[in-house]
């Protein structure tokens, strides 16, 4: 009777194992699992801003507050980090000739008003009475007006297949910008963005009704960083959650973390002076293009942040990526063909390079001297052209006699940077006549001479007598011609890029990169983009 006893204590035993066993390996112990979950859900990050200043981003003055009021308000079409653009507000945004047509999503801001095409020409009106790059980069627009509720047509003064890039900026409420609370105190516009301003709590609340989606983060905490010093210390201390520059000072942000690189639309050049005997001969361009280690400048002037130029067009860009051929490293076997065939064969005794009467090749090399890392970038042309024989007398120059040396032509080569628009125009860079076009000549007139044998197609006799012509050349004819054909829709981007390989009336040299930095639990590499500081702050978790 014990035995039996015994052996039902221990059967019982086995089942009360075997059922919890069981319960174990569902997952369905609820004593551990839900506690640990919530310790890896974030529910906040903070960010910089200078409570002094608003967040509408037309009259903030702080750049931190610029990047910030993205946050709030959404624009048509903003740039990723491969320079693509990505539809926002906008439905569509297509070309009709030299007209473009924008049509928008069934969004609503914040207050929860639908987003109509009167608050789209109402953020125009507003953004181009300022000064800021968003008035600079609409500069091709003609008129815009709203054909419905849902529809902007914008009359553009050229055709442009790449306009749609140039839509990202914020879209405010019509009427918004003039708010205040029960102390009188201004209120930022109303907005769509991904976050509401809390003007209580200082803080950005979560906007559910975000017409991309969900936002994973509910709460952006913000803290006042009034001059650089509060930054600066903010950011050491690791107060920050994310952190983006450009670094147009060339200061790195004091903060650790996961770091990425952001690719910049900033071509760092050298302007060529197409008036300078030597330099006006595309050979001696080719040589000078070819006697560059760009891979060290990036290294060395601009310690890694920077790509080697493949041409006037950033890499990363896919439209133009594959197109492009300069050499990231010096190519001697060049330099040396192109100079012997403009007449360089020798050398003097100090290895410079002498044409046919002996004369040396020596070119002036301006920089801006208050530019540290392109100051840099100059001396190491002067040196790694000096390597291949070519004499640089290298001037560094306060702004305005830099701008002043520009204007007059004083130069034959000279070093700077520029922005190239989201649309990718280089019209102003690399064309007679353009803003930029420092040492680009404008059209000329010269005289030609027909002889009499030539065939007047309005006569049906051959001319008698010796006649003269009058016609115009561009000093970068096949350039002028690709750009303005492309810009009329008879020529291709590729057209674009021949012409300059053919011509290279500026050599490039590479496009500078900013940073962004985050904290170590947070993935930096899709944070940021040219359009959008806080491009991937949706995706945290």
């Amino acid at each position: 009777m014990k035995f039996k006893k015994l052996l039902c204590l221990i059967f019982t035993v086995l089942i009360m194992l075997t059922v919890g066993c069981g319960q174990r390996d569902t997952g369905d112990d609820s004593s551990s699992t839900p506690s640990d979950t919530t310790q890896n859900v974030r529910t906040e990050i903070s960010l910089l801003w200078s409570a002094d200043d608003t967040l509408d981003p037309y009259t903030a003055k702080t750049e931190l507050n610029r990047k910030l009021s993205l946050l709030l308000f959404d624009p048509l079409v903003k740039l990723d980090g491969e320079f693509q653009p990505q539809l926002v507000l906008a439905k569509t945004a297509e070309p009709d000739g030299k007209d473009y047509i924008v049509t928008l999503k069934s969004a609503v801001f914040s207050d929860g008003t639908p987003v109509t095409a009167d608050d789209v020409v109402f953020t125009l009106d507003k953004l181009l009475k300022t000064e800021l790059p968003y008035k600079q980069q609409l500069s091709i627009v003609k008129s815009y007006k709203a054909e419905s509720t849902d529809t902007v047509r914008f009359t553009l003064t050229k055709v442009d297949p790449y306009f749609k890039n140039l839509l990202d900026f914020p879209i405010i409420k019509k009427d918004s910008d003039d708010r205040h609370d029960e102390n009188n105190i201004l209120l930022p516009p109303i907005g769509s963005g991904r976050y509401i301003f809390d003007f209580k709590t200082k803080t950005l609340t979560v906007n559910k009704m975000w017409v991309m989606g969900a936002v994973n983060i509910p709460t952006v905490n913000l803290i006042d960083a009034p001059d650089s010093t509060v930054e600066k210390h903010n950011l050491e201390v690791g107060n920050v959650s994310c952190y983006q520059t450009d670094l147009s000072d060339g200061v790195v942000p004091p903060m650790s973390g996961n770091t990425s690189l952001l690719e910049l639309n900033n071509l760092v050049y050298l302007g060529v002076n197409l008036n300078s005997s030597t330099i006006s001969q595309e050979k001696a361009r080719y040589a000078i293009s070819a006697a560059l280690d760009r891979t060290a400048i990036c290294n060395d002037a601009y310690h890694g942040y920077a790509r080697p130029a493949a041409g006037l067009f950033n890499s990363v860009w896919s439209d133009a990526g594959a197109l492009q051929n300069i050499t990231s490293t010096s190519n001697l076997e060049i330099v040396v063909a192109n100079f012997e065939e403009i007449g360089y064969n020798s050398k003097d005794e100090d290895g410079f390079l002498l044409n046919e009467k002996n004369k040396p090749l020596t070119l002036k090399l301006i920089s801006y001297k208050d530019n540290a890392r392109r100051d840099a970038a100059a001396a190491l042309v002067k040196q790694q052209l000096e390597a291949v024989g070519i004499r640089i007398e290298l001037v560094s120059l306060s702004w305005d006699d830099y701008v002043k040396a520009l204007t007059w032509g004083n130069f034959d080569l000279y070093i700077a940077e520029t922005k190239i628009p989201n649309n990718m125009d280089v019209t102003e860079l690399v064309t007679s006549g353009g803003s930029l076009g420092y040492g680009i000549p404008e059209p000329k007139t010269v005289t030609a001479e027909k002889n009499g044998d030539e065939t007047d197609a309005s006569s049906e006799a051959p001319k008698t007598e010796t006649q003269t012509e009058t016609v115009t050349v561009s000093a970068v004819e096949l350039l002028d011609n690709a750009v303005n054909g492309f810009y009329s829709e008879n020529l291709s981007l590729v057209d674009i890029i021949n012409a300059f390989n053919a011509e290279m009336p500026i050599i490039p040299l590479c496009h500078r990169r900013g940073m962004t930095v985050c904290e170590a639990t947070i993935d930096s590499s899709q944070m940021s983009s040219v359009s959008d500081a806080y491009f991937g702050i949706s995706n945290i978790k």
